[in-house]
Parts: C-alpha cells; structure tokens; sequence
C-alpha cells in the first residue's frame, strides 16, 4: 500500500507464492472420505462410542454425549408427539448454551427443519423471521 497508494485492496496480494499454496493446497486437504451420515446420525454414532465424554461445554456447564443424546431424543419424542412431521418446521427460541444442542439435535431427529429465533431479537424481527422461514 506504500508502494503504490492509488491501489485496491482487492488488488494486493496478502500472501506470497508459497504462503498461497500452503494456505489453498497443503492446508486444503479435503479429500477424506465421509460417512454419508446425517448430522443426528453422525451425533448418535459418537454418542455411542463415547457417551461419557463431554460433548459440549457452556460457561460451567456440561453434558456428555450420552446426556445430549439422551435430551435431544426426548425432544424428538415431544415434538413427534405434538404432531412435528418430517420436513415440518420448528421455531427454536432459546439462548445459547448446551441445552440449545440438544434441542437442535432433537428437532433434526424428529425430521424436521429447525429455525433459529434469538430472544433477543425485537418481536417485530423474529415475526419477519417466522413469516419468511414458511
């Protein structure tokens, strides 16, 4: 940019030749055969083989996968129950936190398609969300 001021952004190079390769090439390796597995499926397998290791952590909290796996197909009940059909919607209103993944990982078990609504967001937003997600 010293060099040359009257020059875009876009047009200076970041990295050299080789720094390019190494980021785009050598640590691009994409090629690793996966399962096919949905994201649920894929959390259950690992749930399986490792249910008493912390799957996810929020501030101090904790749960194991067996724990996730465990709220997430009581979720999944509870939303089959309400009548959630696969491919049916399922607004999602919480905060962050290890309970959030079960319930995601629960509605995807269920079939369906979750929507992330943040409380935090005026209601005038989240109806804008809602109306546009169906």
């Amino acid at each position: 940019m010293i060099a040359s001021p009257e020059s875009r952004v876009s047009e200076i190079a970041l990295l050299d030749a080789s720094g390019a390769d190494l980021v785009l090439s050598a640590w691009n390796q994409t090629t690793k055969p996966v399962s096919g597995d949905l994201l649920h499926e894929a959390f259950a397998k690992s749930a399986a083989r490792h249910g008493d290791r912390t799957a996810v952590s929020c501030g101090d909290r904790e749960l194991s996968y067996a724990e996730v796996d465990r709220l997430s197909n009581g979720v999944a009940e509870a939303l089959i129950a309400a009548g959630v059909l696969p491919r049916g919607l399922v607004g999602v209103a919480m905060g962050r936190g290890v309970e959030m993944v079960a319930a995601l990982l629960g509605v995807l078990k269920a079939g369906a398609t979750y929507v992330p609504l943040d409380p935090e967001f005026p209601a005038q937003r989240l109806q804008l969300m809602l109306q546009d997600a169906v």
